[in-house]
């Protein structure tokens, strides 16, 4: 959380307070601008290096305090705090990190999840035992409000690609994932996790899957390396491929199980 006492964005001198989340790589805008409610309120901060703003350890909610709102008389103060679960509606809710993971509660969910690369370094809870279509013709599976368009054809995008893995952690809470369909049959590192990192998976049961896919093809993970630890993780259904082909990991390399 970064205040900026004498921002004139809202009022002049209302101040302004803007929080940002580590999405693995980099740091990104929750939400939108903070600013305080009237002219010469210093919301956040009032000269000297002073800071009025406060984020609890779990990340959830922030204080920000105003040294001369006149809400309850002439230089009074306030403070305001935030619920940030509401400021950011990602996913179910959440902030994406280790103390406040994402919330992925529904299938739409999981599907934001494989359109948005940026959020393959945070942290995942999933909520609910999710339930796909089972026939997958009916289902949109690249999120973009169509069903049944050329990209749907091809079922669910992996999360993580070759130079862009999925670094971040999920725990599937003891929830199931049924009827995942994915059909990329040239393509390699095919799962619902296409490839990982120095990542962690758990807890997670894959049931009913149909999963193609070249080389490095699992129903969990296409290909793992690099330290990654998945503990409690189970599928059911149909994987096959070329080469490297596993019921939950393809291709495992310095990976932990």
């Amino acid at each position: 959380a970064i205040g900026a006492g004498s921002n004139d964005g809202g009022f002049s001198n209302a101040g302004q307070v803007r929080i940002y989340d580590w999405s693995g790589t980099s740091w990104v805008q929750a939400g939108n601008d903070i600013y305080g409610e009237a002219a010469n309120d210093f919301s956040a901060g009032y000269g000297g290096g002073q800071s009025l703003v406060s984020i609890s350890a779990a990340g959830d909610r922030v204080a920000i305090g105003a040294l001369f709102n006149d809400g309850n008389g002439v230089d009074a103060g306030h403070v305001r705090t935030y619920d940030l679960t509401s400021i950011t509606q990602k996913y179910g809710g959440g902030l994406g990190t280790a103390a406040n993971p994402y919330l992925i509660a529904t299938t739409d969910h999981l599907i934001e999840l494989s359109n948005s690369s940026g959020d393959w370094g945070s942290h995942f809870l999933q909520t609910a035992d999710l339930t796909f279509d089972a026939t997958e013709a009916n289902v949109d599976w690249d999120g973009d409000g169509t069903v049944g368009d050329p990209d749907d054809a091809a079922g669910f995008s992996p999360i993580g690609v070759l130079y862009n893995q999925f670094t971040g952690s999920y725990d599937g809470g003891g929830h199931t994932i049924a009827n995942l369909y994915i059909s990329r049959v040239d393509e390699s590192r095919v799962g619902l996790f296409g490839d990982i990192r120095s990542s962690s998976i758990k807890d997670l049961g894959l049931v009913a899957v149909d999963v193609l896919g070249e080389l490095s093809v699992g129903g969990l993970i296409g290909g793992s390396r690099d330290g990654s630890t998945i503990s409690d993780c189970y599928t059911t259904g149909t994987v096959s491929g070329g080469s490297s082909i596993g019921g939950l990991i393809g291709n495992c390399q310095g990976s932990n199980g």
